[in-house]
């Protein structure tokens, strides 16, 4: 399965007939997701449901349950591009993703390469998964003058599309707001 031990513990009982039955590799990234957060329950028709990444965050709003995030979140990381800045969140996963990127917004990818920069350049800042100061996402973030915050390890499963979050690449946080600007 390509899988380490503890992330086995994270396959659904769906996945493991699949693979057993079919030799149907399960999606390595979901899984790795189900490891950070995610959401089990049953629906109309009695069925185990287990949700991750945007699609567990939208079934969370469905039930009421983010929209009553009362008081700030924050993540950290090590400041790699000095600065502050305020945006909306847009989650970059891969280079389809890049035309979703608007001036203005924060860009959160779990790193960046050469294809970002286009979409690196709208952005008012930048925030990584993974990293250092020597990474893609640091070198042409300073260069471009723009906050940047690499290293976090969570970003793009702790914030979700369009969350309104400050970056303080001074400090290294990265704060959800649960007001709207």
């Amino acid at each position: 399965m390509k899988l380490n031990l503890e992330e086995t513990s994270y396959l659904t009982e769906k996945e493991i007939l699949e693979f057993l039955d079919y030799s149907k590799m399960p999606h390595k990234d979901r899984v790795v997701q189900r490891q950070n957060r995610f959401l089990v329950f049953f629906d109309d028709n009695h069925n185990i449901v287990c949700m991750e990444g945007n699609e567990m965050n939208l079934k969370l709003k469905e039930f009421g349950i983010l929209e009553n995030r009362r008081y700030d979140i924050t993540i950290k990381g090590t400041p790699a591009s000095r600065g502050y800045a305020k945006g909306r969140v847009s989650i970059v996963k891969g280079v389809g993703d890049l035309q979703k990127v608007s001036r203005g917004d924060v860009l959160v990818a779990v790193t960046t390469h050469p294809d970002f920069v286009p979409a690196m350049k709208k952005a008012v800042a930048v925030v990584t998964d993974e990293g250092g100061l020597s990474s893609h996402a640091a070198i042409v973030s300073r260069e471009f003058g723009i906050p940047c915050i690499v290293g976090t390890k969570n970003a793009t499963h702790a914030l979700n599309e369009g969350d309104f979050v400050s970056v303080d690449a001074n400090k290294g946080i990265v704060t959800i707001h649960s007001n709207k600007p």
